[in-house]
């Protein structure tokens, strides 16, 4: 590989390409994308996480931010999701879980699913954690500068955000609804739409909706920003690198390793 994966490094990579206009699809496979993909049930309720049913951890979830994944109950899903994180293309980017998030195993067997390292893999915790700030203060900018797409939670707010181009809302737990994909496609096609950022934060469905859009359409930008913006949006996620960030005076000191 000719480009050397270092944090802060990689973020740049893809400003300068938001910078000039160079299009990309940027996917983010995060614990919940991975647990799908190796059959993990999960639940993210209102007082704690859990996994194959064992406490994980005790955090307060909004309703907007809850959700639920059974493998027995969702095994067509989770298909098109192994075709979206086993995608192929010189402009399709898959942001993989990292070994210091996830694990020395789960890390190994993403790569190796994948069929080895490569140039088109990064990180799903990439715009996070000691990248943030730099997220807010250039990344974020240059997405105003230009105007976005945008397919969040339908209780996200927008309105006072004049960036926004037009909006598409996904309802709480309802990833595994791949029907929002086509009024995407519709609105891209009959308004010939191109060389535009679509900003995804809509759980696994982003996921399935990039790989699908960025196939037909790949001469658009389409970027998995998970939870970066929730506090623009005024639906604020419980997440440390968010508390830090607004509370704590940007204390971000996780820097993710490759």
């Amino acid at each position: 590989m000719s480009r050397t994966k270092e944090f802060k490094r990689e973020l740049y990579f893809f400003l300068k390409k938001l910078r000039v206009k160079e299009n990309f699809n940027l996917l983010r496979f995060s614990d919940g994308e991975l647990y799908m993909l190796i059959g993990r049930s999960y639940k993210i309720n209102k007082f704690h996480v859990s996994v194959e049913g064992k406490f994980k951890g005790l955090v307060s979830h909004n309703k907007y931010d809850r959700k639920e994944f059974d493998p027995k109950k969702q095994k067509k899903f989770v298909a098109h999701l192994k075709e979206s994180f086993t995608y192929k293309s010189p402009e399709y980017y898959v942001g993989l879980s990292c070994r210091c998030c996830v694990g020395e195993d789960l890390f190994k067997w993403q790569i190796d699913t994948l069929g080895g390292d490569s140039e088109n893999l990064s990180w799903s915790n990439l715009l996070l954690n000691t990248n943030y700030p730099v997220f807010m203060d250039e990344f974020y900018p240059e997405i105003i500068k230009r105007g976005a797409n945008v397919i969040c939670h339908e209780s996200a707010s927008l309105d006072h955000l004049d960036w926004v181009k037009k909006d598409f809302r996904i309802k709480t737990n309802d990833y595994s609804n791949l029907d929002p994909i086509k009024k995407i496609s519709d609105y891209i096609e009959e308004n010939k739409i191109k060389n535009e950022i679509f900003l995804f934060s809509a759980s696994a469905f982003s996921n399935i909706a990039q790989y699908e859009l960025g196939k037909k359409f790949p001469y658009n930008t389409y970027i998995d920003f998970g939870t970066t913006l929730s506090y623009e949006f005024k639906i604020p996620a419980k997440r440390d690198y968010l508390l830090n960030f607004y509370e704590n005076k940007n204390l971000n000191t996780r820097n993710c390793i490759w």
